[in-house]
Order: structure tokens, then C-alpha cells, then sequence
């Protein structure tokens, strides 16, 4: 399926832009209405972005709970203080490996997989015309904006991330474009 890239001005640098054709985002919507259910089951509570009615406002609740909770226990001990790290992913969609999204998709969300695979399997081209030359940027990396499986692509695309992180004993929540750690130190 097509996709049109457009450049952005950085200053300094460009990014390059996907902008998904009208059919892509009609089948998208199509295909995120057909399998939204599957998604949400396999990312359960850890990935926010899946569409999870209230998912975010949930997680920002659960952090001030916990957030109120750790400094009442801490008090004034030195033993039990605690910090958090916040980390804003600039630019999370063109950064994230589709790669790993189309496999994780391929085994945790079958019935969308494909549908994904077909969209992103190739790199998209981006010709910068000059007054002398044409020059070729080539994206192989991220998810194209405005693409109605692009919130999608990224929640399975990071989920593997998102649950190693959950796995390693600090609380965690996480949202489309920051994540926010706690934990004792």
C-alpha cells in the first residue's frame, strides 16, 4: 500500500513523514475495528496505548496512588526513599523498530499481523528534488502518522520493552510518548 513522505525542517536535520494514502486509512480503520479486542487481550494493563478505555487516566491514577503511598512510608527514613525517572520517546512513532513490531505483532496479534506486514514490509522512499540532483532518503524505522493502526503498531512494538521493564521489579507505567519509572533505591 502507498504512503507519500513529506519532509520536516528540524533545523538542523529533516525527518521524513509518512502521510498514509485514503484506501490505507479506510482499511486500517476496517482492521483496528475487526481485531481492536485481540490487541487490548494481549497487552492487557501493560501497554496503555492499545485502547484500552480510561487505560491512560487509569495509570496516571495509579501512579499519584503510589506516589502518595511511597512518600508516607518513606517519611523521613533514608532506608526507603524513592525516585522516579520520566522519559520523554521524542518522536517515539518514527523512532520505534517496525522490524520488531511486525514480529511481535506476527506472534501476539495474528489476525492484524498480516494487514501490518503488507503496510510496513518495505522501506518507504523519500525523494528530496534539488536544482542540480534528486536525492534518496530511505525510512525504514517507525509507524506513519495519521494511520489509524499506527497507536497500534507502537503498543506491540514496545510491549516486549514494557513488560522486561515491568519484569525487573520497578513499578512502572507508560503512555504513548513518555514513560515513567518508580522504584525504591
Amino acid at each position: 500500500m502507498a504512503c507519500r513522505l513529506v519532509v520536516l525542517d528540524k533545523c538542523p536535520g529533516v525527518c521524513p513523514v509518512g502521510i498514509g494514502e485514503a484506501i490505507r486509512c479506510l482499511l486500517g480503520k476496517a482492521v483496528m475495528k475487526e481485531t481492536r479486542e485481540e490487541l487490548q487481550e494481549a497487552c492487557g494493563a501493560d501497554q496503555l496505548c492499545s485502547g484500552l478505555m480510561g487505560g491512560l487516566e487509569g495509570g496516571i491514577h495509579a501512579v499519584r496512588e503510589l506516589w502518595e503511598t511511597l512518600t508516607q512510608e518513606a517519611g523521613d527514613d533514608p532506608e526507603k526513599v524513592f525516585g522516579t525517572l520520566l522519559i520523554d520517546a521524542k518522536n517515539a512513532f518514527n523512532a520505534a523498530n517496525c522490524t520488531a513490531g511486525l514480529w511481535n505483532a506476527r506472534i501476539l496479534w495474528p489476525r492484524a499481523s498480516t494487514f501490518l506486514f503488507n503496510c510496513y514490509r518495505g522501506n518507504a522512499e523519500l525523494f528530496l528534488r534539488g536544482t542540480h540532483r534528486t536525492t534518496t532518503i530511505s525510512s525504514r524505522e517507525g509507524w506513519t502518522q495519521r494511520d489509524p493502526m499506527s497507536m497500534a503498531g507502537y503498543a506491540i512494538t514496545i510491549l516486549s520493552l514494557v513488560r522486561a521493564f515491568r519484569d525487573s521489579g520497578s513499578g512502572q507505567t507508560e503512555s504513548e510518548t513518555q514513560s515513567e519509572a518508580s522504584g525504591s533505591s
